[in-house]
């Protein structure tokens, strides 16, 4: 793969692309406060030339926490091989833009936009030249700087509209109020403690729920949630390991003494717990979730399962028979509280 200073008149937006893409990438409904487009920038010229061009599979690190994905532009010159392969979640699609001079779409240009947190590679260009146009793709408020303003995509016309609506309607909690909780499906950078674009960024599936929520008149929120299961996961290997008869006397002195099993974050932003009280190791726990969140009550109810992706949360100093430094990651999540029934 080679790469050179550049410039090129190719314009996404006037041919749609953009508009195109925002439609589907980042919808929004109308009048929402969360309405949003997409800037496009231009970042790399790719050419891969037989017999040897390719790119190993790999996830790209957003440039910045409002890039939300990339558009990959081929240019019509003639190869063969090269195939686009875009992953996400065991999910798998093949983009195969290899052309030919007589063929009557030759010059065609062909293109392909995909959110960051997918795994993708470049097969082997096999003959010829394969080149590329690469944008990153950034999350806007307004129109940004498109052209035009894009349709907006109606959520009420979606199959998860309806079924959410019904759902609710059913009143899973039988009048009593509680949590509903929905683990985001794709990776953010929720936690830079500059910016944090949430719900701005939000892609797929995770912005539509957001907007079926809003919709309904819900009052979403996005949160960093710790899970707190995972923090005491090793427990597990306990037969294996024979633990001491104390690791298990304060393993069942956590379990017992942490209302529920999720923390939400008042706040985005890394916590970094500095001073060391002498605390039980429950207890100064406790006191680091209770200043950095709330513990979601036991009445919460999640319509998914959290992801293995995870971000850096909080920080702190522990001792044993030395100092140690232990963290803690979270996952980010859509929450909507619902009051009991004749309540506020």
């Amino acid at each position: 793969m080679d790469t050179t200073a550049f410039c090129s008149t190719f314009d996404p937006y006037s041919l749609g692309i953009v508009d195109t893409i925002a439609q589907v990438l980042l919808p929004s409904i109308v009048d929402s406060s969360t309405h949003r487009s997409v800037r496009a920038e231009l970042y790399k010229l790719n050419l891969y030339t037989s017999p040897s061009g390719k790119f190993k599979k790999h996830v790209d690190t957003p440039r910045s926490p409002s890039q939300f994905g990339s558009l990959v532009v081929c240019l019509p010159l003639e190869h063969e091989g090269g195939q686009l392969k875009v992953r996400h979640e065991g999910r798998e699609i093949t983009y195969d833009w290899a052309t030919s001079s007589k063929k009557p779409d030759y010059a065609t240009v062909r293109w392909a936009a995909f959110y960051s947190d997918c795994e993708h590679e470049i097969l082997e260009v096999t003959s010829g030249h394969r080149l590329t146009l690469t944008y990153n793709l950034y999350a806007v408020r307004g129109t940004g700087r498109m052209t035009g303003v894009s349709q907006t995509l109606d959520i009420t016309h979606l199959p998860l509209y309806q079924a959410v609506s019904t759902t609710l309607s059913q009143d899973p909690f039988g009048g009593e109020g509680g949590t509903l909780g929905f683990w985001c499906s794709h990776a953010y950078a929720f936690n830079d403690p500059i910016e944090t674009p949430l719900p701005d960024t939000l892609k797929g599936v995770d912005a539509a729920i957001w907007e079926v929520f809003q919709k309904l008149n819900l009052n979403p929120t996005v949160s960093a949630v710790i899970e707190l299961e995972d923090e005491w996961r090793w427990f597990e290997d306990w037969e294996d390991n024979e633990p001491s008869e104390s690791d298990v006397e304060a393993h069942q002195l956590w379990e017992t003494s942490v209302p529920t099993k999720q923390v939400a974050g008042k706040a985005f932003g890394v916590l970094i717990e500095q001073y060391y009280q002498e605390l039980p190791e429950d207890q100064r726990l406790n006191e680091i979730f209770t200043s950095w969140g709330r513990y979601l009550d036991g009445k919460t109810q999640w319509l998914t399962t959290p992801v293995t992706k995870s971000e850096l949360q909080i920080a702190y100093a522990a001792y044993g028979n030395q100092a140690t430094a232990e963290t803690i990651y979270s996952h980010c999540a859509i929450i909507v509280e619902f009051p009991a029934k004749g309540t506020a």
